[in-house]
């Protein structure tokens, strides 16, 4: 009788196939360049100052924004001057002239690729106050007379007058600041008459004297 020839059984462990482990897989995040937002220009110094005629100033303007705006200007007060030092500022600065007197109003620009941005920047100079117009000429009895005297001074000086004017002549304080001493000395107001102005303001007073002669007989 044959003899049963045994079958080899094979184990678990040959008959399982081995899968590998899945991997995933990292993909790096996709980076956006990081833009600064375009700001229009903005001024950010004050809108006035104050100088007095000979003396020292200086001012600075400011104005932010992005990009970095440029300044422009209009004419500045007599014996000032405009330097840009960069960063959207400039200085203003020098010693104010007596003639610029009064409030002057500089317009100023910023502009940059973002846009434009005005401002006024009103600028008070002050000056003490003064006479102009030299010594008055001689009036004469029965004729028409008329003088001027120039005045200065910011804030606008006030103006007393003292002494004793002929009959028929007048003191006018007139809109430009000037004064008229103007009329027809009357008979019998011939002979010197002593005059004196003085003008005020806050930053100082000063007084001018005059003789007026009247040629013609005295009373």
């Amino acid at each position: 009788a044959p003899v049963p020839v045994p079958v080899p059984v094979p184990s678990p462990a040959a008959t399982a196939s081995t899968v590998p482990p899945a991997t995933t897989s990292t993909v790096p995040p996709t980076t956006r360049p990081v833009t600064s937002a375009r700001r229009p220009p903005t001024f950010t110094s004050a809108s006035g100052a104050t100088t007095n005629a000979g003396r020292r100033f200086s001012f600075r303007v400011t104005a932010v924004g992005d990009p970095v705006p440029t300044l422009f200007h209009s004419a500045l007060p007599k014996g000032l001057r405009w330097s840009n030092a960069g960063n959207g500022s400039a200085i203003i600065a020098g010693v104010a002239q007596a003639k610029s007197a009064g409030m002057v109003e500089v317009s100023i620009r910023a502009t940059s690729a973002a846009g434009s941005a005005w401002q006024v920047l009103t600028i008070r100079v002050q000056c003490r106050p003064g006479l102009s117009g030299g010594p008055l000429p001689a009036a004469t009895v029965g004729r028409f007379y008329h003088f001027t005297i120039g005045t200065h001074g910011y804030p606008r000086p006030t103006v007393t007058e003292s002494g004793r004017l002929p009959t028929g002549l007048i003191f006018k304080r007139k809109y430009d600041g000037t004064i008229t001493l103007s009329g027809t000395p009357k008979p019998g107001s011939g002979g010197a008459h002593p005059i004196r102005i003085t003008l005020s303001n806050p930053l100082g007073q000063v007084t001018v004297s005059y003789t007026l002669m009247v040629k013609g007989p005295a009373a």
